[in-house]
């Protein structure tokens, strides 16, 4: 139930909207679709769609262990989300 509740942040880099505005408004994404966690101090502005807003270790932890968000590593994020752009 949770899942399907359009509550999550979405990171800077994965929210959709005009890049040029002086302050964009915070998107919110649902985890029915695959989402990710970049690894701590990945720069926001290399993330993609389906990437949420940095957490804090415990937020990322239930995240991860009980409502299927992938926690990548940095070689994840640069082959799987980054170069392929």
């Amino acid at each position: 139930m949770v899942k399907a509740l359009p509550i999550f942040e979405a990171a800077a880099g994965a929210a959709p909207g005009d890049a040029s505005a002086e302050e964009p408004a915070a998107a919110f994404l649902d985890l029915l679709e695959g989402r990710y966690l970049a690894p701590d101090g990945t720069d926001e502005a290399l993330l993609g769609p389906g990437f949420l807003k940095h957490v804090a270790a415990g937020e990322a932890r239930v995240l991860v262990e009980r409502l299927g968000v992938q926690l990548l590593i940095h070689q994840q994020l640069i082959t799987d989300h980054v170069l392929p752009r």
